[in-house]
């Protein structure tokens, strides 16, 4: 038959419902009885091992004890992967399992799937790529998914490449996990079949198909700190507005940009760009078309320059949330919550280093900022005592001088020549949620891509914590949004 849209291709296609799509899939390409026990197994124990990896910024990130020994503070990352109780509970429901033989999984961690000519044709790599975006279904919706239907010709048609798990983890036989982003493709794909395709999802923060919707979790965020990295809902339904279905819901246009407007230019090759005034940003209004099969939306926020001119910036809801998942995020703090003395808030933290403007307080800067004593701080933002009273916003920058690792067999003094610089620069615009997302854009987009390692404080850190940040050796400079 013809294909293109007035005449479609017609195609046959086999589904299975979610719960025990597992086993239904090592069905279909004919593993015998005897041996889907073993294949189950194995795709959880590889899908464990994927997730056992350090954090994606633990490679510029170090979390070792601070040199006056204070450990409880040392900031850590968010891993962004599912935990261990959640893989557990996706493989029970991808393979339809009442029980684990944990022996058997522990047996496999790290092993190469048996070469049995019965198991010629499981996609080993589809079906733990599955089992860790089930992981990433919240759970209380996984329970009710369970006559989700996804297609057979979907799993058998995943390769490596689409899913990212081709890559694997240095010096290790372990595959990378799949990202947030990627789980929702591999779920998008289940889901629509023969329909699927990369541009269709491409701008997607909804994809909806056989009366069911996947989304992020971004909906329901208000500050980017709250925008789930790890977890996405799947619910029974779909969009609607005004009487209207879609089965999708995308990016409107996003052309007026916050990068419009000329910025100060803080630092060169690589550069960074500041846009003073960001911290006023408000947000304005949702704009919502209609295209035949999707509902665009695009959110407006409005700011003023420095020059105190109206200013506005538009971002799509995917595109916010693709923002969030390439800023790592700290953890919350270790040291007790009710400990008021403990904790530095932004503002104290911003008082002190403002030249004694309004609080000064010495033992208060040296509390906040004491890291290591081969640090020091510049305020670049602000430039001047005026614009420090003026204004809360603050771009600081702080150099670190590391010391190479020693070889284990030898103990050479360093010569000054053998240190390496970097720096972390921390940007605050306030606590506001709106001033946060397009300071977020402008760290994403504004800065030499690829330069920078780029990191956000959560609600749950605190800034005495989010400044404690540690470079480990010859890594690049980091930008924390505070």
């Amino acid at each position: 038959m013809a294909s293109d849209e007035s005449n479609p291709t017609v195609h046959s296609e086999n589904r299975a419902e979610a719960y025990g799509f597992g086993m239904t899939a090592l069905k279909y390409t004919k593993v015998p009885d005897g041996e889907r026990q073993y294949c189950s197994h194995w795709v959880i124990a590889r899908a464990l091992s994927s997730i056992s990896e350090d954090p994606p910024g633990s490679s510029h990130i170090s979390t070792k004890a601070h040199p006056n020994g204070d450990t409880s503070r040392s900031p850590a990352l968010e891993s962004g992967n599912p935990s261990r109780e959640r893989i557990i509970q996706a493989g029970q429901f991808l393979f339809a399992l009442d029980k684990l033989d944990f022996k058997l999984i522990d047996s496999c961690i790290n092993l190469p799937p048996k070469r049995a000519r019965s198991m010629n044709q499981v996609n080993w790599t589809g079906l733990v790529a599955i089992l860790v975006t089930f992981a990433r279904i919240r759970n209380e919706d996984l329970q009710k998914c369970t006559a989700l239907p996804l297609s057979l010709y979907a799993h058998q048609g995943l390769q490596k490449v689409d899913h990212g798990m081709d890559k694997t983890i240095t010096n290790s036989t372990r595959t990378r996990p799949l990202d947030l982003v990627g789980s929702f493709k591999v779920l998008s794909r289940l889901l629509l079949g023969h329909m699927y395709s990369e541009d269709y999802i491409q701008d997607a923060i909804l994809v909806s198909a056989w009366g069911w919707s996947i989304f992020f979790e971004f909906i329901d965020a208000i500050d980017p700190a709250e925008v789930s990295t790890d977890a996405m809902r799947v619910v029974y339904g779909v969009p609607t507005r005004r009487g209207l279905r879609r089965t999708r819901i995308i990016d409107g246009p996003t052309q007026i940009r916050m990068s419009f407007t000329t910025g100060e230019i803080l630092r060169k090759d690589p550069g960074i760009v500041y846009y003073p005034g960001v911290g006023s940003a408000t947000r304005g209004q949702i704009l919502v078309g209609h295209q035949a099969d999707a509902f665009q939306v695009t959110l407006t926020f409005n700011w003023k320059s420095m020059n105190k001119t109206d200013k506005h910036h538009k971002l799509g809801f995917r595109e916010m949330q693709e923002l969030c998942g390439r800023a790592e995020r700290l953890a919350p703090c270790q040291h007790p919550s009710n400990d008021e003395n403990d904790r530095v808030g932004v503002d104290t933290w911003i008082d002190s280093l403002s030249d004694g403007s309004r609080n000064g307080d010495k033992a208060l800067m040296k509390k906040s900022i004491d890291v290591l004593a081969n640090s020091s701080y510049e305020i670049k933002w602000p430039k001047d005592k005026k614009g420090r009273n003026n204004s809360i916003e603050r771009v600081i920058v702080r150099h670190y001088t590391t010391i190479p690792e020693e070889s284990p067999k030898l103990s050479i003094p360093h010569s000054p020549d053998s240190l390496l610089s970097t720096e972390v620069w921390y940007f605050y615009v306030s606590d506001n949620p709106d001033a946060r997302w397009l300071q977020l854009d402008d760290l994403c987009n504004s800065t030499d891509e690829g330069a920078f390692s780029l990191v956000m404080r959560g609600r749950e850190t605190c800034v005495a914590c989010a400044v404690k940040i540690q470079m480990k050796r010859g890594t690049k400079p980091i930008l924390v949004l505070l």
